[in-house]
């Protein structure tokens, strides 16, 4: 519609035109009849008459079937087109604009997602960290424990080995001084009798010893 007004404007310009122009070579060829014809302030230099009038339209008529035949359906093909590409520039931009909202959500949502499940690790990390440490001190606890009455049983033997072996040179010593004293040799009974009782001796005494 643009168009076809701008066209309308140039062929009524050019029928004004040319009207105008023929008035003039009008008047200029018959100035002389025209003088004395008609007043002199009574001329009217853009006056119409039928035969220019119907000139001008037909020249206008003709421009227009021209235009119509020739270069109407290209400039409204053209325009057609410079219309669909700006609609669909538009829709481009209005997908576009869409697809970045839709993305930056699932952005957003992803990061959120992501934030949790850091969140969850570092908790499970510390979970498991706590879990890891009583269990190692649980195992460092059971081996002292086990450690120190390894230890206490090992004290144990050793001193009764000890007092073992203290109570055997005692018995011996004491036989050595009886025999002395007497001036007599012990016999092996009598020496075995005395091993006997010391044995015993020990064994109350580590007896005592131990409910202590």
């Amino acid at each position: 519609m643009r168009a076809f007004s701008t066209v309308i404007l140039l062929g009524l310009g050019f029928l004004l035109g040319s009207s105008s122009v023929m008035a003039e070579v009008k008047s200029g060829s018959d100035s002389e009849g025209i003088a004395h014809a008609v007043p002199k302030g009574d001329f009217e230099p853009f006056g119409w008459s039928v035969d220019l009038a119907l000139f001008a339209f037909l020249i206008f008529g003709g421009l227009i079937l021209v235009l119509q035949r020739f270069a109407w359906k290209p400039i409204m093909e053209a325009l057609t087109d410079r219309e669909n590409a700006l609609q669909k520039v538009a829709d481009d931009a209005a997908k576009a604009r869409t697809d970045a909202a839709a993305l930056r959500g699932e952005l957003d949502e992803k990061f959120a997602q992501a934030g949790d499940q850091v969140r969850q690790m570092v908790e499970e990390a510390r979970r498991d960290g706590q879990a890891l440490r009583e269990e190692i001190l649980g195992r460092a606890r059971e081996e002292i424990a086990a450690e120190r009455d390894r230890m206490t049983r090992e004290l144990e033997t050793a001193k009764d080995q000890a007092l073992l072996e203290i109570s055997l040179r005692s018995i011996k010593l004491s036989g050595l001084l009886t025999a002395k004293v007497l001036g007599k040799q012990i016999s092996e009974a009598d020496h075995a009798r005395l091993l006997d009782e010391a044995i015993v001796d020990l064994d109350q005494t580590m007896a005592v010893t131990g409910a202590r």
